[in-house]
């Protein structure tokens, strides 16, 4: 009796018994009434449904035909910044980033940071696609890469790169910018600078396209720079005429340094519809507390923006590693959380915030 073997997509090798038949699909086979076989399609870069097919007792003429869908083909990761040797970078803050494709469930990334290369120092281990590494060394060359491990320990290693400190601190530490639109039908602009040293102040930019080159100033005069080393927030109104429903506008954040040196920040936009549509964080950011050290009997003030689609956890632990307090199920938008360490000691905390997209901690301090 015939029985026919076909597949999607079809040229697929044909194993009978876990074994080459030499024919790939489609192909028709001819066997005798009463005998059996299994049938089964090889390609690795396919999963097949079904994984196999027992024909049983032939009685007549049979046919089945496999189903194939492709496997991803997993990539190394690529560094997206600091990627450039001819980067001169303020040795403040400096944040590494890196993209990958197909990603398999279960895997995590390494990433080596070293004033040698190639960088054999581990200093982060995670499922995050950034790492802070905190204050490096004016005027110091950098290599790093990130190599991303599967669940079955297989490793894709990205490129090294170079990069180099410059011998200046910079001058605004940025961690929120963001635009709503008001009741009014103006556009509040807000952000959130960390800290800020020799810092003249900002300038905001519109467009009505996603280009600064068109962009136009629409504050009068430059907005003040507090120069502080604590978290301080700002605002401002863009009440100018001519904002127009049905519109969509881009907004970006100058800063402007003593020296007339001036860093972009952006775009953040918004579309003037005629209702309030709060615009949510772009990711996913634990800010530092403030005060840092508190006394005990005061609170610390931790903020965090946790970004579209997500939910995010905060966990406050001592030097043991035990949980003190936890924030659950934190929404999609900006949280300012109270903590008066109540039942603590003074000493030294670590405060970690856990979403889908990033793990991050911090240290906190309780003086007496």
């Amino acid at each position: 009796w015939p029985v026919t073997i076909t597949s999607v997509p079809d040229g697929q090798p044909i194993y009978v018994g876990g074994v080459d038949s030499g024919e790939v699909t489609p192909f028709t086979f001819q066997m005798l009434e009463g005998t059996s076989a299994t049938y089964s399609i090889y390609n690795p870069l396919y999963t097949w449904v079904p994984e196999e097919w027992f024909t049983g007792p032939v009685m007549g003429a049979m046919s089945q035909e496999f189903v194939g869908t492709e496997i991803p083909v997993v990539t190394a990761p690529v560094l997206t910044w600091p990627g450039d040797d001819s980067f001169n970078l303020p040795y403040g803050i400096v944040i590494l980033y890196w993209d990958v494709d197909n990603m398999p469930m279960g895997s995590y990334f390494n990433v080596y940071l070293d004033t040698f290369t190639p960088p054999t120092t581990l200093v982060y281990s995670g499922t995050a696609m950034s790492y802070d590494p905190g204050i490096l060394m004016p005027l110091t060359t950098y290599w790093w890469y990130v190599e991303l491990v599967t669940p079955d320990k297989a490793v894709y290693p990205s490129e090294i790169f170079e990069f180099m400190t410059s011998d200046q601190l910079l001058p605004v530490e940025l961690s929120n910018f963001t635009a709503t639109v008001t009741s009014e039908l103006f556009v509040n602009l807000k952000w959130t600078t960390e800290s800020e040293t020799d810092a003249l102040g900002y300038n905001v930019y519109r467009s009505s396209t996603n280009s600064s080159n068109n962009a136009e100033k629409v504050n009068l005069s430059i907005i003040p720079a507090t120069n502080t080393s604590m978290t301080h927030t700002y605002s401002f109104v863009d009440d100018t005429e001519g904002l127009a429903p049905n519109n969509t506008y881009y907004y970006w954040l100058e800063n402007v340094d003593l020296s007339g040196m001036a860093d972009l920040h952006g775009p953040v936009n918004v579309t003037i519809t005629g209702t309030v549509t709060p615009i949510l964080p772009e990711i996913s950011v634990l800010n530092n507390a403030y005060p840092n050290p508190f006394r005990l009997g005061g609170v610390a003030n931790i903020r965090v923006n946790i970004k579209a689609n997500e939910t995010g956890t905060v966990t406050i632990y001592n030097l043991l590693g035990q949980a003190v307090k936890t924030y659950n199920k934190l929404q999609p938008g900006e949280h300012t959380l109270t903590w008066d360490a109540q039942g603590c000691a003074s000493g030294i905390y670590f405060y970690k915030l856990s979403t889908p997209s990033t793990n991050v901690t911090k240290k906190l301090v309780i003086v007496n």
